[in-house]
């Protein structure tokens, strides 16, 4: 075999998508709208995506791209837990927020969430 060959044949060997599935690293990493996540998940926000007027009352409110939550209810409107307390947010906007979702992701704070805190939002803008 001459040296061409016998250099491609071995950069196969070594290429890491030739190896096999078991030594392959798994990656779970879930990018969903918020309104897909159920009660007791959580993760980090991706993005927001919506109007200029939503999305400036969102960051408004302390929700911008990498901020923990997690789902405490749906119906009739969102709670989320945040690190620095829950949140009450109509329906209406949630719609524009896009989770990381990773099983890693945890709700990690300096400071405990305070769970008695709840911020209520009026339901137009």
């Amino acid at each position: 075999m001459d040296s061409g060959k016998a250099q491609m044949a071995s950069s196969k060997i070594r290429d890491p998508c030739m190896l096999a599935p078991s030594t392959v690293p798994k990656i779970s990493i879930t990018i969903s709208p918020l309104q897909l996540m159920k009660v007791g998940e959580e993760g980090r926000i991706y993005q927001l995506r919506g109007s200029e007027a939503a999305c400036a009352q969102l960051q408004q409110m302390g929700l911008t791209p990498g901020t923990y939550l997690q789902v405490i209810q749906r119906h009739p409107e969102w709670i989320l837990l945040l690190p620095s307390g829950q949140l009450s947010l109509p329906a209406h906007l949630a719609k524009p927020i896009w989770v990381y979702m990773d099983p890693r992701c945890a709700l990690m704070s300096t400071q405990e969430p305070n769970k008695k805190t709840i911020l209520n939002l009026p339901r137009a803008f």
